[in-house]
């Protein structure tokens, strides 16, 4: 009985955890009012954009310009997170190194070294980048360009992707479901210790 009772204890604590592999998704325009092809008459209205989507989110929008890892660049990029997601001005990003393979001119799958999560990621294409933050955390995922094509840059087949980098904040930004799972754990492991001790 005690021994389940552990590994209950642990299950609470760590949750359940999978590596997720991206999946194949087709990103599309669409004709109609207020969609892309009404902006780009002749850029794939209604059809595929390529096989991936982005995993995580695009955070605020697609910049014009180049970015890199510069120190200059690195506090923009801190200080623009800052701002789009509320962050106090401690936050701190580190490069991990990551890799991407394209599946097509358009979209890919992407991967880090040593299979370490990261949070952020950033994919430059043409002469603009996008932002997107990975929540929870993974090591692997897949990229578009879209979001950056959509805003008039590249051509009318889409935008090649030129590089694609990976960041962690230096100090792990709590997820509200590892907290939860953790306080559960700890409060399951108090209840547990009352019982045996009042007997």
């Amino acid at each position: 009985m005690k021994k389940i009772e552990i590994v209950l204890a642990i299950l609470l604590i760590f949750g359940f955890t999978s590596v997720s592999w991206a999946l194949p998704l087709l990103n599309e325009t669409s004709p109609g009012s207020g969609s892309y092809y009404d902006t780009y008459p002749t850029s794939m209205g209604g059809e595929s954009y390529g096989i991936y989507t982005n995993s995580g989110t695009l955070i605020n929008e697609v910049q014009s310009g180049n970015i890199s890892d510069s120190a200059a660049d690195m506090e923009y990029l801190e200080g623009w997170i800052e701002d789009a997601l509320g962050y106090d001005s401690s936050f701190e990003l580190v490069e991990t190194a990551t890799t991407y393979t394209p599946a097509d001119g358009n979209t890919g799958t992407w991967a880090t070294a040593g299979l370490a999560d990261i949070s952020f990621y950033l994919v430059k294409a043409s002469s603009a980048w996008a932002l997107y933050l990975v929540d929870p955390a993974d090591s692997t995922g897949s990229y578009s360009t879209f979001d950056i094509w959509s805003k008039g840059y590249g051509g009318n087949d889409g935008v090649n992707i030129s590089h694609l980098d990976g960041f962690n904040p230096t100090a792990p930004v709590p997820e509200p479901a590892t907290m939860l799972l953790l306080g559960t754990g700890l409060l399951g492991i108090a209840v547990t210790g009352r019982k045996k001790f009042k007997k």
